[in-house]
């Protein structure tokens, strides 16, 4: 999912249907391997992650930072596109 999300981002029954050989536009889940793929599988990886985000984030401290190091990160999902929005009109400059 992540290498799909970073090639070409779409949603979790897109990208099942990328991965899926029966209906794969790219060769990705060929080449991992993962034969049938749906999208409720991609939904119980996503399910996996949650429950262990606490463990990796912790991981992922104890192996990157540095006493009193600083993370940035964009956890924004707005998207605004159009003349016609009013929401991206207020929003421009």
């Amino acid at each position: 999912m992540i290498v799909a999300r970073l090639i070409e981002p779409a949603s979790k029954l897109a990208t099942a249907r990328r991965l899926d050989g029966e209906t794969a536009t790219c060769s990705l889940g060929q080449v991992l391997g993962l034969g049938a793929v749906d999208e409720q599988q991609l939904y119980g990886a996503l399910d996996w992650l949650v429950e262990q985000q606490e463990r990796i984030e912790k991981a992922l401290v104890r192996r990157h930072l540095k006493s009193g190091t600083l993370v940035l990160y964009d956890v924004s999902s707005t998207y605004f596109e159009g003349r016609t929005c009013k929401l991206a009109s207020s929003a421009q400059p």
